[in-house]
């Protein structure tokens, strides 16, 4: 679910998973991006990362998202307010049925 709120995203073009257990690096080369955002929250050092993927002969700008603070700053916030509307909509289509 998280894949797709990302798509929905107005400034992403293109958002992929990784794949598990292969080289971090393969779907980077397979895609060649020219931005790789890592979030807040991501263990990654942005420096380390740019540096690995130039050795590799790929010059991609990589860039941290901020930490946001408010009522939709993650995943699980977002798809809990999806709900919730998805919810209250529910219900005020049962009430004006009456």
């Amino acid at each position: 679910m998280r894949l797709e709120l990302v798509q929905g995203l107005k400034p992403v073009d293109k958002a992929v998973l990784g794949k598990d257990g292969a080289d971090i690096y393969e779907i980077v080369t397979e895609l060649q991006p020219d931005v790789i955002t890592i979030g807040y929250d991501q263990p990654f050092d942005p420096e380390i990362l740019k540096a690995d993927l130039a050795t590799r002969g790929l010059e991609i700008e990589v860039v941290r998202l901020p930490h946001l603070d408010h009522d939709l700053d993650g995943t699980r916030k977002i798809i809990r307010k999806v709900i919730e509307f998805h919810s209250a909509d529910k219900k005020l289509a049962g009430v004006e049925r009456r």
